[in-house]
């Protein structure tokens, strides 16, 4: 049974040498030293003595592109909920803190009431590494019942790089083993005051709805969301988070509620007794409102909402949102899309609620597990099956170039305050969170 709010206890060692697999596509590569639990301070004697570095992998190629039409692809701004009886999110997560007597809780509760700890890794072959860590391998963060996908950073919620004070990430996970029926999709708040042994809780998202079958105008309720959750953004209070096939959900995290952890982690929503439980995690994060996806004008394919990421270096500011394509998925499933952001009201620039792209790229590149732009450079995680993956820059217009990553990477996020470029990746025991200096990329 999954309890959230139980705290196994830490790790068992507190330096480990891990073989990984090569950084470079392609090539062998010697071990690579990964420090963990750095509360001790000690380095790994083995990262000094990591084997050189490998030569660089495949040379700059042309890129297969075309520009899209970008007033083809829009989305439409919606307020009110879609499951049960028809309201406004807002009036039923007031309502059910209402009727559940539900404790408001803010970031910086769920931060300060943090119940796991991460741990310091050291990645010395991987070329402008600057900062990284692992999750809590002891509990269900280091199994094969969720995984993690997206990610964003206090430099996305605010310009100056930092929520309240403090560095702070967010990273999406979806329950792995049955995400259609399952616990569905939560977020870990990461407390990175202390790089090294970063604290994070994890908050379970839900979709607010008033309950028909209770007569009446229904009972206030939320239930799970079962979506993959590929990729997040979190800007001012507000998060977004991706949805596969609908476009996107979006999350106001002034919003956070306080509910009944029991132990018992099979039930959620309201109970006969009265209570609010949510598979027994300790708070929920409610739905706010919602960008609908609408079918593309002009015969273009729908949009595979893959992944999310903010750029606060254009003006306005943008988001960049693109697909993953596998090597057979037919061509425009491998394209990348922008729209505008307000930074006044925190939703994207749009007329009458509807918000259409300004940009439309389609890209050659298979398997685009996250994406971001800085200064009109894009910067692409590309999966490659089981393999390592690649980072792939590419300036429009120009070529494309590979740099070295690791298996399995997620989403992608900027820090303009650092120049850091953050990544995780999703495999099971091997899910590392870390940053890379863009000045040492190609």
């Amino acid at each position: 049974m999954v309890i959230d709010d139980l705290r196994v206890p830490g790790l068992l060692s507190t330096v480990m040498m891990i073989n990984r697999r090569a950084l470079l596509k392609g090539l062998a590569a010697a071990p690579v030293a990964i420090a963990a639990g750095a509360a001790t301070g000690q380095q790994p004697a083995a990262a000094a003595a990591t084997a050189a570095r490998a030569p660089i992998g495949p040379q700059p190629v042309s890129a297969d592109l075309s520009y899209l039409t970008a007033s083809h692809f829009k989305l439409k701004y919606r307020t009110t909920t879609q499951a049960g009886t028809v309201a406004p999110y807002t009036q039923v997560i007031n309502d059910i803190q209402t009727v559940g007597a539900l404790p408001s809780a803010t970031v910086d509760d769920v931060l300060n009431s943090a119940n796991r700890t991460g741990s310091k890794i050291l990645l010395s072959e991987m070329s402008g590494f600057a900062q990284g860590w692992t999750w809590d391998k002891n509990t269900t963060d280091g199994t094969g019942l969720w995984y993690p996908q997206g990610l964003t950073t206090s430099a996305d919620y605010a310009d100056g790089g930092l929520y309240n004070g403090r560095k702070v990430i967010l990273v999406s996970w979806y329950d792995h083993l049955d995400e259609t029926t399952g616990k569905g999709a939560r977020i870990s708040f990461v407390d990175m005051t202390n790089p090294d042994a970063p604290k994070y809780r994890h908050v379970l998202l839900v979709e607010p709805y008033l309950d028909p079958s209770t007569g009446g105008a229904g009972t206030p309720n939320f239930k799970a969301i079962h979506f993959h959750a590929g990729g997040i953004m979190w800007y001012g209070k507000l998060l977004y988070v991706v949805d596969t096939n609908k476009g996107i959900r979006v999350f106001d995290t002034t919003k956070i509620l306080k509910v009944t952890a029991n132990g018992d982690d099979t039930t959620i929503g309201r109970q006969s007794n009265g209570t609010y439980t949510a598979h027994n995690y300790a708070y929920v994060l409610p739905q706010s409102a919602a960008y609908d996806a609408q079918a593309p004008t002009g015969g273009e394919r729908a949009v595979q909402w893959s992944f999310i990421s903010l750029d606060r270096t254009t003006t306005p500011d943008s988001i960049v949102v693109g697909e993953y394509g596998l090597p057979e998925d037919p061509a425009d499933h491998k394209r990348v899309f922008r729209w505008n952001i307000d930074a006044t009201t925190r939703l994207l620039t749009a007329t009458s609620n509807v918000a259409t792209a300004v940009e439309a790229i389609q890209i050659d590149v298979n398997e685009m597990n996250g994406a971001t732009s800085v200064n009109g450079k894009y910067y692409i995680a590309r999966a490659n099956g089981n393999s390592n993956g690649d980072l792939v820059t590419w300036v429009p217009g120009s070529l494309v170039n590979y740099n070295d990553l690791l298996a399995h990477p997620e989403d992608l996020a900027y820090d303009k305050n650092t120049g850091w470029l953050w990544n995780l990746t999703e495999a099971q025991q091997e899910r590392y969170v870390f940053a890379r200096n863009i000045s040492q990329l190609q």
